[in-house]
């Protein structure tokens, strides 16, 4: 629980938050921007409160690549998904899934093939019985047991996945949208894979508004001279990650 101190901050950020929203303010907007105000590290569990009881949407970290890992289950049904596992921090994501009533990870879930770490899917999969599927976008080229093309969908329990192509960062990429059934008022919020700034979610209309890639009439050429501007170095391991990552981490 926040202090008093810290309430303040929260209460204030949340309306921030909620201002960027593009749609205007509705009741479930405004329990997103509270969610990404009080979205702090010690509180894995904040973003719960957004799905309907029992239903869990988890948030995870690995800090020497600034990776964030993401649990989506039902524990009505025990069944669930990792998205974009770390191997170094696989184990220990699936035993605290099962500590919170997910006991089934049918898949494991990569957003596109990473060059900073190698994907935990490998270790999930020789690890739990029955294995986990191992899931790659079909544009990313790589082996997997699912080659998820566009508009793919995963069913867990009361919640589903659906596979959006967003290439960019890699040919490959694709993002998971995440809703409930029966579907109710729909609530965006961009959880994203890495940061190195400590922000765990924003919104659609944040970004639209502060990230320069993003921003309404931006075009592609403008995109790429701006990336190679920041004349970024290699991943430290992406001559051991991206063959790994190929194959799922098998």
């Amino acid at each position: 629980m926040a202090s008093a101190g810290n309430a303040a901050v929260a209460t204030a950020a949340a309306a921030a938050a909620a201002a960027a929203l593009s749609t205007g303010t509705t009741p479930a907007t405004a329990a997103l921007a509270a969610s990404v105000a009080s979205a702090t590290a010690a509180d894995d569990g904040v973003f719960d409160h957004l799905l309907p009881a029992g239903c869990l949407l988890r948030q995870y970290f690995e800090p020497d690549s600034s990776t964030y890992t993401y649990l989506v289950g039902d524990t009505a049904s025990g069944i669930g998904a990792l998205i974009d596992p770390v191997d170094v921090t696989a184990v220990r994501d699936a035993t605290a899934a099962a500590a919170v009533g997910v006991t089934r990870l049918s898949h494991a879930i990569n957003t596109h093939v990473h060059a900073d770490h190698v994907t935990g899917t490998g270790v999930l999969r020789r690890a739990l019985s029955p294995p986990p599927r191992s899931v790659l976008s079909a544009a990313a080229g790589g082996v997997a047991d699912v080659r998820a093309p566009p508009g793919w969908e995963l069913q867990l329990g009361r919640l589903r996945l659906t596979s959006v192509a967003t290439p960019g960062h890699t040919a490959g990429c694709q993002s998971l949208l995440l809703s409930v059934n029966p579907r109710g008022e729909e609530v965006v919020v961009v959880l994203p894979a890495h940061d190195y700034h400590g922000r765990r979610a924003s919104t659609v209309g944040a970004e639209k508004e502060s990230n320069a890639r993003l921003r309404d009439g931006v075009s592609e050429t403008a995109f790429v001279e701006l990336m190679a501007a920041l004349r970024l170095p290699m991943p430290k391991r992406i001559d051991v990650a991206v063959p790994a990552n190929l194959r799922c981490g098998a």
